[in-house]
């Protein structure tokens, strides 16, 4: 049994990555080509002060992981979750299922700041490097099995062509 739930948490795929790099933009793209079920971990956690946040995301990850329904979850990871140390152990042991989005931090800085309502739209860019770009978030960036490197501009039809063409789909 326990083999036979590892083999189905494989179709659980994880995305992370710094805020502005296209996580959400890439996951819904996959999710869309390959009839993946896509779940923003921001929206499902629905806890905005951020006290409750990495509980809930842990929660729902796990509630996810036990479905046995034969679908495969991609699940976009908000930046607020992987800013907690602590669940470096959580996603370690996820490594195998995690894909990372990365960009440049002046570039993903720039479209974080060009969103409506943008946690960083008043902030300055060594702010968001010294967050999205720290140490820690270094080391969890490198766990990803996968990694997607983009210009964090290159959005829109551009990029889903691109995504339709990358050998990432069969291989989890």
């Amino acid at each position: 049994m326990e083999s036979n739930q590892k083999l189905n948490n494989r179709n659980r795929i994880l995305v992370i990555g710094p805020s502005g790099v296209g996580k959400s933009t890439i996951s819904k793209k996959i999710a869309e080509i390959c009839n993946y079920e896509y779940i923003d971990l921001d929206v499902a956690a629905k806890v905005h002060d951020g006290s409750e946040y990495p509980k809930r995301g842990v929660e729902i990850i796990e509630a996810v992981e036990r479905r046995n329904d034969g679908k495969t979850y991609i699940i976009d990871i908000g930046a607020g979750f992987q800013n907690q140390e602590a669940l470096f152990e959580f996603f370690e042991e996820r490594k195998s299922r995690l894909l990372c989005i990365y960009a440049p931090p002046d570039i993903a800085y720039l479209r974080n700041i060009n969103r409506k309502n943008s946690y960083w739209e008043n902030k300055t860019i060594d702010a968001y490097k010294e967050c999205e770009y720290s140490e820690y978030r270094e080391r969890l960036y490198s766990l990803g099995e996968k990694t997607i490197n983009t210009d964090a501009y290159n959005t829109g039809q551009k990029m889903c062509a691109w995504i339709e063409s990358f050998p990432l789909f069969g291989t989890y």
